[in-house]
């Protein structure tokens, strides 16, 4: 159904004038009657009609006005929807984000993007690596950046050592390194248990059981929970200083670095503001 039919129609019934319905609308008279007799054409009824009063909708024309004015809602939606899709700087990134990543590593990304994007929102949600698979499945997020995802393509962006955050006094803050097994029976503040995390998975490959103490979905309470002396926790260096909680960070040894890159549901999936934002991680991570 041609819009421009119907808003001639809904101008005209608002107006109650074919001239006034034309004045808003930049036609003439005669163009906007011929647009009106095309969509009763095309429904097959009489929609209006003139009477001393002006133009008045038919009974027909009555019945059919709300859903025609919610069409021509729904129809502005989808051009404003379409628009926001086509333009880099326009609409809502969705991102999903390894929780480990998201204060230091991607607040600068999402900074330098605000500042040549300023019309884009960028929502972030954090989680686990299979929490994201399951996010990006489900098409509640468009973009994920943290380790890879079976059957995605994956582009790397780039890697953070595993460390621990021991309490400054704790015996293990004079180690030079540690090891995964200096963690088992370990009093532990571990990050989103349950989760899939891979700070778990890592321990869980080892064999290596650690006497859980305290859980948090936040690095920044594991690292008062650690400074206060409650337990020591596995994570990555890109979770940013910890002195400042009276902790220290210790490298652990032989273990490989996570890397981490940006995933996606395939090129076709995103609209032109979420390309302009992987374009500015893969810049990043260059």
């Amino acid at each position: 159904m041609d819009e421009t039919r119907v808003e001639a129609f809904l101008q005209a019934v608002s107006t109650g004038s074919f001239s006034a319905a034309a004045r808003a609308m930049g036609y003439t008279p005669a163009g906007v009657l011929r647009l009106v007799d095309a969509l009763e054409s095309e429904l097959g009824v009489t929609l209006l009609e003139r009477t001393s009063r002006g133009v008045v909708p038919t009974k027909a024309g009555e019945a059919l006005v709300p859903d025609l004015r919610e069409l021509a809602v729904l129809s502005g939606r989808v051009k404003g929807l379409a628009a926001e899709i086509a333009s880099p700087d326009r609409g809502t990134v969705r991102l999903g984000s390894a929780r480990s990543l998201a204060a230091h590593w991607l607040a600068p990304a999402i900074a330098r993007f605000g500042d040549r994007h300023p019309g884009v929102t960028v929502q972030l949600r954090e989680g686990a690596t299979p929490e994201l698979a399951r996010w990006l499945t489900a098409r509640e997020v468009d973009v994920c950046v943290g380790g890879p995802q079976q059957g995605r393509s994956w582009t790397y962006l780039g890697e953070s050592r595993y460390v621990a955050l021991v309490p400054r006094e704790h015996p293990f803050a004079r180690r030079p390194f540690l090891h995964l097994s200096d963690f088992d029976r370990e009093p532990l503040v571990q990050i989103r248990p349950g989760r899939g995390t891979d700070t778990a998975l890592l321990m869980a490959e080892e064999g290596v059981e650690p006497d859980v103490r305290f859980s948090t979905a936040d690095i920044e309470t594991a690292k008062a929970m650690v400074g206060a002396g409650i337990g020591i926790c596995l994570t990555i260096d890109l979770a940013g200083p910890v002195e400042a909680f009276g902790a220290v960070m210790v490298p652990m040894a032989a273990i490989d670095p996570f890397r981490f890159g940006v995933v996606h549901r395939g090129e076709g999936s995103l609209s032109a503001a979420t390309t302009a934002f992987v374009e500015e991680l893969v810049s990043l991570g260059a």
